[in-house]
């Protein structure tokens, strides 16, 4: 466990910081993340939610950029669903209830990363998933994106990012 945290508090912050690309540093979060709680618990820990949001944020502009919206290599709907879920399972990671009134800390409520993210952003990135992502996307993760999105109150003219097909279905 000692040599996994170590690679998980060095590899966390560079994977989303660009030493690797967002597709894959995503993926390999996601992997990590959902695997096992304490992966989850240590990486809501080391990674902000709005540094992925910016991150991707960042990777589709990129990609428009450089007129690729379909995805370098790995198509735009695999890391969208990716995100998701990485994103999903730092929000069930960082969930806290108390189990005594007067005792310990506070509640966080079913969306603590909700709190810590920015509803703007949201909406311009996530607040229409690219065509394909909901066939792939686990359902818990399109439950949470639908949830932020409705709690953000995401309209359907805030996406402002081009990519291609974008659109609730």
């Amino acid at each position: 466990m000692l040599c996994f945290r170590g690679i998980m508090q060095g590899g966390g912050r560079e994977n989303i910081n660009g030493i690797f690309p967002y597709d894959v540093a995503v993926r390999v979060l996601c992997v990590l993340a959902v695997g096992h709680t304490s992966n989850a618990r240590l990486l809501s820990q080391l990674i902000s939610p709005t540094v992925i949001v910016e991150r991707y944020e960042a990777y589709l502009n990129d990609l428009e950029q450089r007129n690729m919206m379909a995805g370098d290599k790995i198509p735009n709907k695999e890391v969208t669903a990716a995100t998701l879920e990485l994103l999903r399972a730092l929000n069930t990671a960082s969930v806290h209830r108390r189990w005594w009134y007067f005792w310990g800390r506070a509640s966080t409520g079913p969306y603590p990363v909700a709190a810590r993210l920015n509803g703007e952003m949201w909406c311009r990135c996530l607040g229409d998933l690219p065509a394909g992502t909901r066939e792939i996307c686990p359902d818990g993760a399109l439950l949470f994106a639908d949830t932020l999105s409705e709690s953000f109150k995401c309209g359907s003219g805030n996406r402002q990012l081009g990519v291609s097909g974008a659109g609730k279905s």
